[in-house]
């Protein structure tokens, strides 16, 4: 058990501090428990547990996911170092917490300052088990009061760590290309990322600077983040509804591009079955209506032909497009004809064609007459 009476002053005012400070990036603490044996904190629970052992899932391999969590740790980071704590002093991936919104939490505020007068704490580790983790200007305070003599540029240079852990190289190549600016690089994805990352490592070697002084600040590392490696200030859970939306928005342009070809190709299918068959037979198919046969008492039927198309064909042999215009003119001008009279284009062959009247709509007694228009339609334009 502590030494002494607990809590003190300097234990209790710093609790007010902390239990005023509200922060979606920070652990609230609750309060405290004194037991026969230790000193347990009641603070919010994270589901999914600590950074360090989240980033051992292969689920967390995605950049959306991780990007989101290392703006999370400089949110949080931003906020102390604003705060009259003004820094966290006990910074590690094992006090990055996750929720179950996959929002990052930073734990472990200010239990070292609660601490630094208490004897056999349970804090009592080194800052770190790898000495190059300790900022150079606390490696030689590494004792039960760890944390103490620490700034905020202490947090910056674990910061650091912490953020090349959650985006490595595979993390950045594997990024999607509109998430990463382009940097006015006119090169592909992956070679754009690759020179983010060298980007990226840039900012982290300026943050593990032996000199103090000479580390970015958390709000110019914020801007930088923001502003060059494409992580913004939406957590995980809204990244994911804007990925949905985009999908969603994706999918009805698809939906409606492959409605359009649906249509286009619905369309050129009914022109070539009227080509073959009657208006009203296509209409049923459509349908799916079933087809009898029919038997009419009285039609009308024309066939007419070209005179001399056999020697005009041989005449131009050497020239066949000559013959292939001439029947494109002819049968568009029979199709012309055709659709002024009540009458229906049965068959064309090569320079022939059959034409019926009072099938396959009955017009009573009208047939006869509309055929004989239409021939007269085809002599007065050949």
């Amino acid at each position: 058990m502590p030494n002494g009476s607990f809590p003190d002053k300097d234990a209790i005012l710093i609790l007010r501090k902390l239990r005023r400070f509200l922060h979606p990036n920070i652990v609230q603490l609750f309060g405290i428990i004194q037991t026969d044996l230790r000193l347990l904190f009641v603070s919010e629970y994270a589901d999914k547990g600590d950074l360090d052992s989240a980033l051992k899932i292969s689920s967390m391999e995605d950049w959306e996911l991780r990007s989101s969590l290392l703006f999370d740790l400089i949110e949080g980071l931003t906020a102390i170092h604003h705060s009259p704590l003004i820094r966290h002093g006990n910074l590690s991936l094992t006090k990055c917490l996750i929720n179950k919104r996959f929002m990052l939490k930073l734990a472990g505020l200010g239990f070292k300052d609660i601490l630094k007068n208490r004897e056999h704490c349970l804090e009592n580790k080194p800052y770190s088990t790898n000495l190059q983790s300790i900022p150079p200007e606390l490696r030689s305070r590494i004792s039960c009061e760890r944390g103490i003599g620490s700034t905020s540029s202490s947090d910056v240079y674990v910061f650091a760590d912490i953020a090349h852990a959650l985006l490595s190289e595979h993390v950045f190549k594997s990024a999607e290309t509109e998430q990463i600016p382009d940097h006015k690089l006119k090169k592909g994805a992956a070679a754009r990322n690759a020179v983010v990352f060298n980007d990226f490592q840039t900012l982290l070697h300026k943050c593990h600077d032996d000199d103090p002084s000479q580390r970015p600040t958390i709000d110019r590392i914020r801007k930088i983040c923001q502003s060059s490696f494409g992580i913004n200030n939406q957590n995980f859970a809204q990244k994911i509804l804007l990925r949905l939306e985009r999908y969603a928005s994706q999918l009805e342009d698809t939906v409606a591009e492959r409605t359009q070809e649906f249509i286009k190709e619905t369309e050129a299918n009914e022109a070539l079955l009227r080509e073959l068959l009657p208006k009203q037979i296509v209409q049923r198919l459509k349908k799916d209506t079933a087809i009898a046969p029919e038997s009419f008492d009285c039609v009308s039927l024309l066939f007419s032909y070209t005179t001399g198309f056999n020697e005009f064909v041989a005449k131009n042999s050497d020239v066949p497009l000559n013959v292939v215009r001439f029947l494109d003119h002819m049968f568009v001008s029979f199709d012309d004809i055709v659709s002024l009279y009540d009458v229906y284009k049965v068959e064309t062959i090569n320079d022939s064609c059959m034409v019926a009247s009072g099938l396959p709509e009955r017009n009573e007694d009208r047939h006869a007459k509309e055929i004989c228009h239409c021939a007269l339609g085809f002599r007065k334009k050949f």
